[in-house]
């Protein structure tokens, strides 16, 4: 199945302020919108609209004691969204989650009180708080006083690459005196000032940055969540296996045998464990492996060379075939880092991040063709 990240598609009817809607692998938009001239009547109307462009459908329900007030500003990367919201007290709620919309949000409460509802659990944010959300859920938001909130909108595919377990962090209150989520959220503000993604050979690095820095920060909290809970032996085994493997996938020698000895369990065990979730060893260890090509692909550090003299490392690294990679072709190579596609699981929602090479990545005389995960 494949899945486009859905901002990628439909952002070229973004046309509020002439914004460039990005195109490659580190374009940017900036969008932004404010309340301030628009007549009072028309407020809610438009502000409904310009957020189901920018992000997703919801309804709002201004506090009927004071005038509704809003500001949104919007920097727009392929798999990367930042979206700052400053609004007068409101409630917000999401109800139709059958548009395609499966995108994850870290909603920061920067000032102002707010609680957050989906899943059946209600979390107050304070200053500084933070939770993830999903935009696949019904969700409610309630904004008590004014403020303003911070939202770092990543493709489900990334995260969950890079996050073991990423459903269970969702509405996981992350508080403000985590050090991980205090540094991120300094990071993703200064992303949001103009001149921040001015270069581009430094928006890659950026969002590889946040990615990493959402990873920790909901690592931390899954793992207290985890331990508090008693999960099951066999749960966290399978946890700490995939753990192991996302941050050893460079390896040339990981296999079951050395990941199984790290656990102390048989390799017929650990492969079991994977079997039981719908997926196998192999594959996972193949998705980490793409994903860690596709980041070094995009890494600035190697931008002054050739793909062709890059591929190399990342083989090595990843302990890479040909072959392997040959036996499912996507689609034929057209730009160098063209355009990121997705490919997945539906059963286990788990999406392979891949990309498109360009026809300087060749073997030989063969042009290199990335493979379709299956």
């Amino acid at each position: 199945m494949t899945v486009a990240y859905r901002s990628l598609s439909w952002l070229p009817r973004v046309e509020h302020g002439g914004a460039n809607v990005p195109k490659t692998t580190n374009s940017l938009a900036t969008v932004s919108f404010s309340t301030e001239d628009i007549p009072e009547a028309e407020r809610v109307a438009r502000w409904r609209e310009h957020h189901a462009h920018v992000a997703v459908n919801v309804e709002i329900q201004p506090a009927p004691d004071c005038p509704f007030k809003a500001c949104d500003i919007s920097r727009i990367l392929p798999v990367l969204h930042l979206l700052s919201v400053t609004m007068s007290p409101a409630r917000i709620t999401r109800t139709r989650v059958n548009d395609g919309n499966d995108e994850l949000s870290l909603f920061i409460n920067r000032s102002g009180h707010v609680t957050v509802s989906a899943r059946g659990r209600e979390v107050p944010l304070a200053p500084g708080d933070g939770v993830l959300i999903s935009s696949d859920d019904v969700m409610a938001c309630d904004r008590s006083s004014y403020g303003e909130s911070l939202s770092l909108r990543v493709p489900r595919s990334v995260l969950s690459s890079i996050v073991v377990g990423i459903d269970d962090a969702v509405m996981r209150p992350i508080p403000r005196h985590s050090e991980i989520l205090q540094l991120l959220t300094g990071y993703a503000a200064s992303l949001m000032e103009g001149s921040a993604l001015a270069a581009p050979f430094l928006r890659n690095v950026a969002v590889n940055h946040v990615h990493d820095l959402i990873a920790l920060a909901l690592g931390a909290t899954h793992n207290a969540a985890e331990a508090a809970s008693a999960g099951g032996l066999r749960s966290a085994r399978l946890r700490t296996a995939k753990v192991y493997i996302v941050e050893n996938s460079y390896l040339q020698d990981l296999s079951v045998g050395s990941v199984a000895a790290h656990l102390g369990v048989t390799p017929r065990y650990l492969q079991r464990l994977f079997e039981a979730e719908g997926t196998t060893f192999s594959a996972f260890v193949l998705g980490q492996r793409l994903t860690r090509a596709y980041r070094m692909l995009c890494d600035s550090q190697f931008s002054d060379r050739p793909v062709r003299q890059q591929w190399p490392q990342i083989a090595t690294h990843g302990q890479f075939q040909i072959e392997e990679l040959s036996r499912s072709i996507s689609r034929a190579p057209q730009q160098a880092r063209g355009p990121a596609v997705f490919y997945g699981d539906a059963n286990t929602r788990r999406r392979t991040l891949l990309v498109a090479s360009n026809a300087d990545l060749v073997t030989g005389s063969r042009p290199w063709i990335m493979p379709k995960f299956r």
